[in-house]
């Protein structure tokens, strides 16, 4: 039989493939702190190089790890800490390695193919199977927090390699739904990806079971992590109600999961909304990844 393009972006094909990794390499000092140290860094995924930054902790470590995936930005104007800075310094200056890689195609990292943002998934497993290469990482205490696109990214990571990962936080995240994500950034964003897409492997509507194997959403049985999800309810970007249907979803397969809305937000949080957001954020890895 012919086997199916859309195979190896499948939930379950990414489930059996290895993620090697490599070391994540200091290439140069960004910022020095009162309370840790800003690096670029690069490290391997699956033959190419990948480029983000790290916040080192000053004192004695090793430190519990969290790692910060970003949302969506133009790749013409996105430079590296775009998204993921602002979380990153706060939990940094409460004691976490922070590292939050550029993915592929992104700042200094190199071009590789990445059909339906899966590309973005491997090199974020392959940055926590390169934990352990970082002597000041604690590579047995490791969380993973997601904004938007990077919720999406952090999603299917918590059902693919879930045992690497020891607490889950969501933030306006798109969906563990294939099928959402291709309909949902089609329409508000008209990008010519998805039609690419659609002619190269057929659309949600001609492959929705192919689509459903693709969809985190539909493997969630395989989730270990606590999960906190995020959302505001007027998120002019992302659904709220996707948040909603993830929330309701985990609570049928039995997981640990909290679940926030903050009236009136919209996709990015300011002021006092992102402080008592940071506060739960906090607490939640100080709980289970500290």
């Amino acid at each position: 039989p012919t086997p199916d393009p859309l195979a190896p972006f499948f939930i379950e094909t990414l489930r059996a493939r290895t993620y090697e990794g490599g070391t994540i390499e200091l290439t140069a000092l960004l910022a020095q702190t009162d309370a840790f140290d800003r690096y670029l860094i690069r490290y391997p995924s699956d033959g190419l190089t990948i480029t983000g930054y790290a916040n080192i902790p000053h004192g004695e470590g090793p430190f519990p790890v969290i790692v910060l995936n970003h949302g969506y930005f133009d790749p013409a104007i996105y430079q590296t800490g775009y998204g993921t800075l602002r979380a990153a310094d706060a939990l940094a200056r409460a004691g976490f390695l922070t590292i939050a890689p550029d993915y592929r195609n992104y700042a200094g990292s190199d071009e590789g193919p990445n059909d339906f943002r899966m590309g973005y998934v491997v090199d974020v497993l392959n940055l926590l199977a390169s934990v352990p290469s970082l002597p000041q990482a604690d590579a047995s205490r490791v969380g993973v927090w997601g904004h938007s696109m990077g919720g999406g990214i952090t999603i299917n990571v918590m059902v693919i390699r879930p045992e690497w990962v020891d607490a889950v936080v969501l933030y306006g995240a798109m969906s563990g739904d294939m099928a959402d994500n291709w309909r949902h950034i089609h329409r508000m964003w008209n990008r010519p990806e998805m039609e690419r897409l659609a002619a190269q492997y057929g659309s949600p509507d001609e492959r929705p079971d192919a689509y459903r194997k693709m969809s985190a959403i539909e493997y969630l049985e395989w989730v270990q992590a606590p999960v906190q999800i995020h959302h505001g309810t007027f998120d002019e970007q992302v659904p709220f109600a996707w948040s909603e249907r993830l929330r309701d979803a985990l609570v049928a397969a039995g997981k640990e999961v909290e679940f926030y809305a903050y009236p009136g937000a919209p996709h990015n949080f300011q002021g006092e909304t992102w402080d008592l957001f940071m506060t739960r954020v906090l607490a939640f890895f100080d709980e289970h990844v500290r």
